[in-house]
């Protein structure tokens, strides 16, 4: 013979409930936590058609994330490259030009060497003071992106 329960279904009712409220609490708090978090690197993006650059906004000195959108019909570069005191940007392409032999003339800090049409990508940098470039060096019949307008350059102060 089975013994009469003793359980109160309404006695583990009021021992879960508050239990499930002090989860729930701490599980909204800490969804509106994350969400309120700031990025903490400015961000800027750049879009890239058939031969240009367009910047979000002006490329800014320190940690900086880079996003990335090609609409444009062609595979394309975004490389941004510090230029050391005595390099000009003609010695950075001109060393495109011959096959990108040797010692690079400027510095890579970052960038994209490949970006299909229609894809999105990103990179981050940490720019110090100085003389860049952002440029596609992507080569066609018609030349190399950056002699058909790929090429933004700017200073960090």
């Amino acid at each position: 013979m089975s013994q009469p329960s003793t359980h109160n279904p309404r006695n583990t009712q009021s021992r879960i409930f508050p239990r499930v409220l002090r989860v729930l609490r701490c599980t909204s708090f800490s969804v509106v936590l994350a969400a309120s978090t700031p990025q903490t690197d400015p961000s800027i993006t750049v879009v890239l058609t058939d031969h240009h650059f367009r910047l979000s906004a002006p490329v800014e000195r320190g940690p900086l994330l880079w996003r990335i959108k090609n609409e444009g019909s062609d595979p394309h570069q975004a490389l941004v490259v510090k230029l050391p005191t005595g390099v000009s940007e003609f010695g950075e392409m001109a060393w495109f030009e011959h096959g990108s032999k040797g010692p690079e003339p400027g510095e890579r800090v970052g960038g994209l060497e490949a970006i299909a049409p229609g894809a999105d990508a990103s990179f981050r940098t940490n720019l110090e003071p100085g003389r860049y470039l952002l440029l596609c060096a992507m080569s066609e019949d018609e030349g190399r992106h950056y002699e058909l307008g790929m090429i933004y350059r700017f200073q960090i102060e």
